[in-house]
């Protein structure tokens, strides 16, 4: 006999398989945006990690290794200490185990007996030069080492000895990126040759970076080594033309453009011309007065730890800045928009490295050499971007142009004060 049927129940029709073939065509694998997503929080935790494990390592001995060379005979090193209680030192000495030890000595009439609590002692130490001259009168590697104890812990600071030769791969990578910007910035239309080779000066001189150390390995460096590494010894600069007075060299040439009319007879423009190329001089004269130097690797390194120009310089900070602003306002005479643009990056670059501190940040130091020098270079290209969208999109009141001479005078005027020390 049939069962009879069950009243008000209704079979579900079965379900189709899940599997790959039926799934809807619609349907795709996970997006790199997916996939992404989980690994962007782990690496920036990493790099944090890395940044806060790195904060507490500070350096003892600045720099940690000191680079001689045969113009360089005598330097200090500085002992810091970052602890609360006066730190002891004892036997301080040059290590006698190694065989050029006596190429190099303590000059101090006096050695420190103990660092106080956050503070720093120096000493000063010599080498003999002819110890490491051979028979072909070339000089040879050599090295020796500094021993102390502080606060009953060895520390051990080496001493290196060489004859730097000339970085021939970094000059030709220099000299070809300078070629290049020259010749893209001229082959654009309507943009004169004067304003390319300008900005791409001012742009040359700038430091990228404190200095780049050829064998720092992952390890974070203090501002006193990356200086020495920018000064030849044991690195390069990190500028495309380091030069000792390349502010000079941007001096000069800003007064060549403005009065070449004078001297060759080309006609470049009017007396606003000439007008715009000796304010900014000034200006930069003024910045060159208060800093003391010429070397924009010294003026940026004055800078380091938010001591910027900007308010280090006040004076003759508002003085560029109104002077880039009627520069690049001046440029925007023709139809082209490409001779503002050129104008606003060289000055750009001249206020990013006299009253932004270049690549300065706080925390920078802190990071791996190799990271940091990334990071440094990555804030300076958006500070040149940041200042040079403004110099572009601001147009100031011409009466503003009567104030940038007296600010650039007063600036050398109060720089000079502070000299004299009245």
């Amino acid at each position: 006999m049939r069962a009879p049927p069950v009243v008000g129940v209704t079979r579900a029709a079965p379900e189709p398989p899940r599997g790959p073939s039926h799934l809807p065509s619609s349907r795709r694998g996970p997006s790199r945006t997916d996939v992404l997503t989980p690994i962007l929080p782990l690496l920036l935790a990493a790099t944090l990690l890395a940044a806060c494990g790195a904060v507490g390592a500070e350096a003892l001995a600045e720099p940690r290794i000191l680079q001689f060379t045969p113009a360089h005979t005598e330097l200090p090193v500085r002992l810091v200490h970052r602890g609360d209680t006066p730190l002891p030192l004892a036997k301080l000495r040059i290590d006698h185990s190694e065989p050029d030890w006596s190429a190099f000595t303590i000059t101090d009439a006096e050695l420190p007996r103990q660092i106080e609590p956050g503070g720093a002692v120096t000493l000063h130490l010599r080498v003999d030069a002819d110890h490491f001259q051979g028979p072909d009168h070339h000089s040879r590697r050599g090295a020796a080492t500094l021993t102390l104890l502080a606060g009953g812990q060895p520390v051990r600071v080496p001493l290196r000895f060489s004859d730097p030769e000339p970085a021939t791969l970094a000059q030709l990578v220099r000299l070809g990126l300078l070629a290049g910007l020259t010749a893209g910035g001229i082959m654009l239309r309507r943009v004169p040759w004067t304003r390319v080779v300008l900005a791409v000066a001012a742009v040359a001189i700038a430091p990228v970076g404190l200095g780049m150390c050829l064998d720092a390995g992952g390890q974070p460096l203090t501002a006193v080594d990356l200086q020495q590494c920018a000064d030849g010894r044991g690195g390069i600069a990190l500028q495309l033309l380091p030069h000792a007075e390349g502010l000079g060299l941007l001096i000069g040439l800003v007064l060549f453009i403005g009065t070449r009319s004078i001297a060759g007879g080309i006609k470049v423009g009017d007396a606003d011309d000439l007008r715009r190329a000796l304010t900014l001089a000034l200006v930069l004269i003024a910045f060159a007065t208060a800093g003391g130097s010429l070397d924009p690797q010294v003026l940026m390194q004055a800078q380091q730890g938010l001591h910027w120009g900007l308010w280090q310089q006040p004076l003759s900070v508002l003085a560029l800045i109104f002077a880039a602003l009627f520069e690049v306002q001046a440029a925007r005479r023709g139809a082209s928009p490409w001779p503002a643009r050129i104008a606003a990056i060289g000055l750009a670059a001249m206020i990013t490295t006299l009253c932004l501190g270049g690549p300065d940040l706080p925390g920078m130091l802190a990071l791996p050499h190799a990271t940091s020098i990334a990071a440094g270079i990555t804030v300076w290209l958006l500070k040149l971007a940041a200042v040079t969208s403004l110099l572009l999109r601001i147009r100031p009141p011409m009466g503003l142009s009567r104030v940038v001479v007296p600010l650039a005078i007063g600036q050398i005027l109060l720089a000079l004060w502070h000299l004299r020390g009245v």
